[in-house]
């Protein structure tokens, strides 16, 4: 897993950016929240999530950790098993975190 990243944007746009870690080039997926964040600066550092499947990885870039927290809960919402949409645990421990990820932002 990588935590975050930091350093220099070779490249900028609404919904990707490449970051230059000393030489080695990131190509990240980013949210409008984020770009808006990150639009005026040369350097960063962006939180990241990877998301591995059989015929990708992808990169996930956020100026923040509740961003990425909010990200993963949903993330992780859309893959579980149909029979856990239907837990009232499952469903009301995800209902807290995210009041409680909201609350702090």
């Amino acid at each position: 897993m990588i935590a975050y990243l930091e350093g220099k944007l070779s490249y900028k746009s609404p919904a990707l950016v490449h970051v230059d870690v000393n030489g080695v080039g990131y190509e990240v997926h980013i949210s409008l929240n984020t770009y808006s964040a990150i639009q005026a600066f040369e350097k960063v550092k962006l939180f990241t999530y990877l998301q591995v499947k059989e015929d990708s990885h992808s990169l996930f870039g956020f100026s923040d950790r509740q961003e990425k927290e909010i990200f993963v809960l949903f993330f992780h919402l859309q893959w579980q098993p149909r029979h856990a949409h239907k837990s009232r645990k499952f469903s009301l421990h995800f209902l807290v975190k995210l009041k409680l990820l909201l609350m702090n932002r």
